[in-house]
């Protein structure tokens, strides 16, 4: 069986190197896209596709958008998508729009194992 795979949508490349070590250190391959116009690109590529975690604010989108974008699309339809922010005020918003997660940022790495457990599991995760 192939490795798990992850997706981060993230446009801040600290933010997105912490997350990819925290799912290596937990046997997850990360993929990183900076654009949400690359999200298309970087999953076509990925053949075990587990979760995608995706930033809700980037200069010229809006995550909620790409989320029901992500969501109408064959391939991504049920893969659980998790709002990664440090807006954490839109977590109820977030639960509204049908994420099947919210964690802010940033993690605390203590925490990230289970939460990750949950997330791959198909339980939603809603963290602050």
């Amino acid at each position: 069986m192939n490795e798990r795979e992850a997706l981060i949508v993230e446009d801040n490349l600290m933010n997105s190197e912490i997350l990819e070590t925290l799912l290596l250190q937990h046997g997850i391959t990360p993929t990183s896209v900076t654009l949400p116009k690359d999200i298309q690109a970087a999953a076509s590529k990925l053949s075990n596709l587990a979760v995608i975690f995706l930033d809700l604010e980037f200069p010229n989108a809006d995550g909620f958008q790409i989320h029901r974008e992500l969501k109408a699309t064959d391939w991504a339809k049920d893969i659980p998508v998790v709002a990664y922010t440090v807006h954490l005020g839109e977590m109820d918003r977030a639960r509204r729009e049908g994420f099947d997660g919210f964690i802010g940022k940033p993690v605390a790495p203590s925490h990230f194992e289970m939460l990750l457990k949950q997330i791959l599991a198909g339980q939603a995760v809603w963290y602050l």
